[in-house]
């Protein structure tokens, strides 16, 4: 009897330090794998009008539940709705990649409003 105690312990504590380990990094919001993070950036350079990828940031808030922050250079030759439409269309094209990724936020910079913002604090 005393070694089913002891078994049963050993077996609570293994999945207590498994738990713990995978609850960590939802708790301290770890970022999405670099497989994921890869891909978006390249989906996103595919996008027609986008010039650069500047920053791609990833949250975990869930096991299937992703936050992404996207910032990206535009060609400054694009009109505001161009750069709407393009945000629109690059939105869906992750959701349907990555349909984990449950909150997607863009924000978008232009090569004009860039020049102008460098003359200003130069």
């Amino acid at each position: 009897m005393l070694k089913d105690f002891v078994g049963f312990g050993i077996i609570l504590s293994i999945l207590a330090v498994l738990l713990a380990k995978e609850s960590k990094g939802l708790l301290v919001g770890e970022s999405a794998n670099t497989q994921t993070i890869a891909n978006i950036r390249s989906l996103s350079k595919t996008e027609p009008g986008v010039q650069e990828v500047i920053r791609v940031l990833t949250m975990q808030l869930a096991p299937q539940e992703v936050l992404l922050n996207l910032e990206i250079q535009f060609s400054k030759n694009l009109t505001g709705e161009e750069i709407a439409l393009a945000v629109e269309s690059l939105e869906i094209k992750i959701s349907q990649k990555h349909p984990e990724i449950k909150q997607i936020f863009i924000e978008a910079k232009s090569l004009a409003a860039t020049c102008k913002y460098s003359q200003l604090f130069n």
